[in-house]
């Protein structure tokens, strides 16, 4: 095992990905700009997630926002190398990346199980304290019980007046 340690980034007992098979140049610049493309977005999507993680510290899940950007980073990563072993073949090195994203990706599978009872709930919204799954009422309505228990709409006899 030291062994492969000592030589994880040398590339003398491999070729270049470009040098085996039959690549043309289109199809080299097609796979190496499809996957600079992929990691430039793989780099993009956590930092949307930190960012909504961090404005938002109540979040129930908030390590889960944090292990998948790190699962989404490892991903880029790995795309990034694969883009650059067609002429720089460190294969030692991209397996090590992989075998990291597959720990990160199995660790963010075993870790979004929420430690709070109402972890899991449909999101309330504080100002009207209704769920993410009613139906927005129209204007000029209002909601009113049924015998049944569930909300019905109703006009609101005073939406006229303030239609100006």
């Amino acid at each position: 095992m030291s062994a492969f340690f000592s030589r994880l980034f040398d590339t003398s007992d491999f070729m270049p990905r470009e040098q085996c098979g039959h690549w043309t140049a289109d199809l080299v610049w097609l796979h190496r700009g499809s996957d600079l493309f992929t990691w430039l977005a793989y780099l993009c999507i956590p930092v949307v997630l930190v960012f909504f993680a961090r404005r938002r510290r109540s979040l129930p899940l908030g390590h889960f926002f944090w292990l998948f950007a790190a699962f989404v980073l490892a991903c880029g990563f790995s795309h990034f190398l694969d883009a650059l072993m067609f002429t720089w073949p460190a294969y030692r090195f991209g397996g090590l990346v992989k075998l990291a994203t597959a720990l990160l990706s199995w660790a963010t599978v075993a870790r979004p199980h929420p430690r709070r009872p109402g972890a899991a709930a449909p999101a309330r919204s504080g100002r009207t304290g209704r769920t993410g799954n009613d139906p927005i009422p129209a204007r000029g309505c209002k909601i009113v019980s049924s015998p049944l228990g569930r909300p019905r709409w109703r006009s609101w006899p005073g939406w006229r007046s303030m239609a100006g």
